[in-house]
């Protein structure tokens, strides 16, 4: 199994959300949620893929778009 660590950056802010030991990422209308391993689940809504970097594990970048 590979765990992922998924991070979300708004453009807002410099501040940033990190989620560790993912284990699964799925893409809902309008939103990503997000599975770790200890069973927890978080919905981020109003994201996108900015990158996904493979070199160091995996780590999937979300950032926050802007709708108005």
């Amino acid at each position: 199994m590979c765990l992922g660590t998924v991070v979300v950056t708004r453009t807002a802010s410099a501040s940033a959300v990190e989620v560790k030991d993912v284990t699964a990422i799925s893409f809902e209308p309008g939103a990503v949620r997000v599975s770790t391993l200890f069973g927890d689940e978080q919905l981020f809504s109003g994201v996108s893929i900015q990158r996904i970097d493979m070199q160091k594990g995996v780590i999937v970048t979300l950032i926050e778009e802007n709708i108005t």
